[in-house]
């Protein structure tokens, strides 16, 4: 079942000579009250306004200045820029496939003492 919910352009609000776009909201499709001047029973396929508070709110303003220096060549160590290959996933899942076998043949022994990893 798809989740989410179908949207409209409320508003939005320009500025300037240019009317450059400067914020905008978008809400749900069955936001607000239904203003039809003909009746529900006329209509084919009527149109039913739930007044649904869903929206989100967008200020269209972007600043690029930054207070730090920004290095593209550093751009590869930040955490939302890392992916973990192939290679790597498959190294991790053995390891802890063994720990566990580890963990298993320690518990084995009856003894209530582990075996001794090394």
């Amino acid at each position: 079942m798809p989740s989410g919910f179908v949207t409209k352009i409320r508003f939005t609000r320009r500025v300037g000579k240019n009317k450059v776009p400067k914020n905008q909201m978008i809400t749900c499709n069955r936001e607000g009250k239904r203003k039809s001047r003909v009746s529900l029973i006329e209509m084919t396929n009527p149109r039913i306004n739930y007044n649904c508070p869903a929206m989100i709110s967008i200020r269209l303003k972007v600043c690029l200045d930054h207070s730090h220096p920004c290095d593209s060549e550093m751009a590869k160590l930040l955490t939302r820029n890392r992916e973990m290959s192939m290679h790597m996933c498959r190294v991790i899942e053995r390891n802890d496939e063994a720990e566990s076998n580890a963990t298993a043949i320690g518990d084995a022994t009856g003894d209530g003492q582990r075996i001794q990893e090394y």
